[in-house]
Order: C-alpha cells, then structure tokens, then sequence
C-alpha cells in the first residue's frame, strides 16, 4: 500500500467529533498520487485497518479514515512591479497558490498541509508577495466551497485539509 502520509489522533472518533472517545484512534491517511485532492480508496483503508488491528491495545479501537477537504480559493488584487508582464504574474500566483494549498506538497513546511491545521491570511498574503513580478497585495479574500468569503483565516476540523479553488486574480 502506498501511503504518502498518515496522522493519528488518540482519543478521537470521527463519528463523535465533539467528544473525547478515549480508547478510540483515529488515523487519517492520504495514497500516494498524482490527484489534486488524494483520497484513499475502500481497498487501502482494509488493509491499514487491518494492520493496525493486529498490533493495537487490546480494549481500544482503531479507526483509519481519509481526509475531508475543505475547498478554499483567493480572491485577490494585486499590483504588479513596473514592467511585469502580467499574464504571467498572475498565472505564477495561481500555481503559487495551488502548490501552497496541495495536501501532499504544499503547506508553510513544503511537506504536505498539516491535517486539520487552520488557513492563515498572512501565509497567503507572503505566498503572493514573493512570486516574482508582485509588488504588493491591494486586497484579499478567502473564499470557502460555498462562495462566502472568510474576513479572517480559515478554520480546519481535525480531519479537514484545505484543497485549493477556483482562485480569482485581478492584477493592476
């Protein structure tokens, strides 16, 4: 099985996600592909589970589940640098974005979002301001799933990971 990368979280059961399960792990684990938004299949959560069954606690139960994602893109305006091309300038803050918003590549670390760890403004703000051709950021907004903007970061449950949206960049 190919597992790029697995989290547990001790006393902790998805189905109760308001209460301290004690003797519950729950293990959120992502396959190793190319997709945008990993997920495992049916087939792979058999196995781990099965794994981990033969080798945890007897008396604790073990649950291995995938990620839920939660969509989050960036509106933003941006001013360029004086003689930016700025078609590029923006079609390098969207791969810029993507690649920091990626489960398996992005995050602040490079490593792959952390499970369940919150979207913050400012990180965003910093991966915009450091793709080559920006001068500064004149506004932003973070945009969840459903189209309503967030006026500051965005919250992440312990089995959510962001995936990146449709992102809209005006560039001025």
């Amino acid at each position: 099985a190919h597992v790029a990368r697995a989290a547990a979280r001790a006393n902790f059961d998805p189905d109760f996600p308001n209460r301290v399960t004690v003797g519950t792990t729950t293990v959120i684990t992502l396959p190793e592909t190319p997709e945008p938004r990993p997920s495992p299949s049916p087939g792979l959560l058999r196995i781990i589970t099965s794994y981990l069954y033969r080798r945890r606690v007897i008396g604790t139960r073990v649950k291995v589940v995938g990620p839920n994602y939660k969509v989050v893109a960036v509106q933003a305006r941006v001013r360029a640098r004086p003689g930016a091309n700025r078609v590029e300038v923006r079609s390098h803050i969207i791969a810029a974005l993507n690649a920091f918003f990626h489960p398996l590549t992005g995050g602040p670390e490079r490593a792959g979002w952390p499970f369940g760890r919150d979207v913050y403004r400012a990180e965003v703000l910093q991966t915009i301001d450091e793709v080559p051709g920006v001068d500064y950021v004149e506004a932003l907004e973070l945009i969840l799933d459903r189209g309503r903007p967030v006026s500051g970061n965005v919250s992440l449950a312990p089995l959510e990971l962001v995936a990146a949206g449709e992102h809209r960049i005006e560039i001025t």
